[in-house]
């Protein structure tokens, strides 16, 4: 499976031994073609210095990560410390960038991953 930030996932059979992929279907075909917002990956530090991975998404056409002017911004949380937010297409974050909104989705220290 490919699953980009903008657009929906898609799914291949990879043959090894001629390593080829051949297309076989989009999990959410009414998605393809939209010009949907870029999830951008970050890394904000902490107050202790380390690094914070975090995802920002901006509305669609706004390029860089600091927007031209300032935006409203949802910070997105996830559901505890057996979870993580992951770079990719977010339903959510697509929603409320298509509004005009910025997103933020920090993984946190205890983070799925991001140690105890």
């Amino acid at each position: 499976a490919f699953a980009p930030y903008d657009g929906p996932m898609r799914f291949y059979l990879y043959d090894r031994d001629r390593q080829t992929a051949t297309f076989l279907f989009v999990h959410r075909p009414e998605l393809e073609g939209l010009g949907l917002a870029r999830m951008r990956p970050l890394e904000i530090p902490a107050r202790d210095g380390l690094a914070l991975v975090s995802y920002l998404t901006l509305p669609a056409g706004i390029e860089g990560e600091i927007p031209p002017s300032p935006l409203p911004m949802v910070l997105s949380l996830h559901g505890g410390p057996w979870s993580r937010d992951e770079w990719g297409y977010e339903p959510t974050h697509q929603w409320l960038a298509n509004r005009g909104y910025a997103v933020l989705s920090v993984n946190y220290r205890g983070s799925t991953g991001f140690g105890k």
